[in-house]
């Protein structure tokens, strides 16, 4: 059998509201050669009938069940049953514009191109659609690592407005993290690790529904406190790898600063000294250290938090008192520095 020009993989649970719309934008796009993989996981409402239904009308799709294992494990399976040179991935509450599959898989006929970016729209009910915001760096092919980083991460870091060369995701074994929230930043910061090029294409492609998934406040907070163990798991991830340790220190930077932002808000005025004194416990020597002015990457802000939190507001209004002259190093400094060293060579 033939196998097709591209796989989108839509992981499905609990959509059914929103589902038919979500495939209709799939099977109507103007490129025909793909298969449309779609993955129940473990859904109660009637997603299950909508895919069997649109399975039995169109060859193309692919459908299979399983118990419930989060958003990871359902992308994972998507992966593992692709057979397109290229990949895309869509949640089932979203839609593609009916052109996204022939825009971008022409800019990947360039062998080199590993991942095409495109941008994306917010929507929902009672939800106004925020002012552009411009890319801090603005040019259609990407090929130095902090310069990939600083795009995929100003674009949020997300996959579905991505579509990738599926042998790149195969040579590198490039998988998402099963067990944690917040999968996407994983993946994506791999993605801009291995990719030879990165490509940006400067059109709304994909529209994002606001108001389904984590909606609730509580949703959220459970959503945030899981923030810290993502990046836990992406350092032990990375330094397996052997990456450069200078991108593993970008990364530890943000994973103390997700601790901060957890603190702040994700924890009640009455759970804060309960999760102080575990922080704490758990902070050693080498954490001491980055925080204390080894890590280059971490916003005085939170350098100036772990003191106030050790019970040293001293040493925390010193370190407000250096911010005036020692600014923390940022993506975009990274970006800078590289086309420097580029000129001076």
């Amino acid at each position: 059998m033939t196998a097709p020009k591209v796989s989108v993989i839509i992981p499905v649970y609990n959509a059914q509201d929103y589902l038919r719309e979500c495939l209709d934008s799939v099977v109507n796009q103007t490129v025909r050669d793909m298969e449309i993989i779609c993955v129940n996981d473990g859904s109660t409402d009637g997603s299950g009938t909508i895919l069997e239904e649109y399975a039995t009308r169109d060859s193309r799709f692919i459908v299979v069940s399983q118990e419930n294992a989060g958003l990871s494990a359902t992308r994972n399976r998507g992966l593992e049953l692709a057979r397109g040179e290229f990949v895309s991935f869509l949640d089932s509450d979203d839609f593609f514009e009916r052109d996204m599959l022939e825009k971008t898989l022409w800019i990947l006929e360039n062998p080199e191109i590993d991942v095409v970016l495109f941008f994306f729209q917010k929507f929902g009910k009672d939800y106004r659609t925020p002012k552009k915001k411009c890319l801090p760096c603005v040019k259609p092919i990407y090929e130095e690592m902090w310069e990939k980083l600083n795009v995929i991460a100003s674009m949020f870091g997300v996959v579905w407005n991505q579509v990738y060369r599926r042998e790149f995701l195969e040579k590198y074994q490039i998988r998402f993290l099963e067990g944690c929230l917040y999968e996407d930043t994983h993946f994506s910061a791999k993605c801009a690790y291995y990719s030879r090029k990165l490509a940006v294409l400067p059109e709304v492609l994909c529209h994002y529904r606001i108001g389904s998934g984590f909606s609730t406040g509580t949703k959220r907070c459970v959503s945030l406190r899981r923030l810290p163990e993502t990046y836990r798991r992406l350092l032990d991830d990375f330094q397996k790898c052997v990456f450069p340790e200078e991108l593993i220190e970008y990364f530890r930077g943000r994973y103390y600063n997700s601790l901060r932002r957890v603190y702040r808000k994700a924890f009640s005025s009455e759970e804060r000294p309960k999760f102080r004194e575990e922080l704490l416990a758990e902070l050693t020597e080498f954490d001491w250290k980055q925080i204390g002015g080894e890590n280059r990457f971490l916003p005085v802000k939170t350098r100036c938090f772990f003191f106030w939190l050790k019970g040293k507001p001293t040493r925390a209004v010193g370190e407000l008192l250096k911010s005036l002259w020692r600014k923390s190093w940022t993506l975009e400094m990274m970006v800078q520095r590289e086309k420097f060293r580029k000129r001076e060579m």
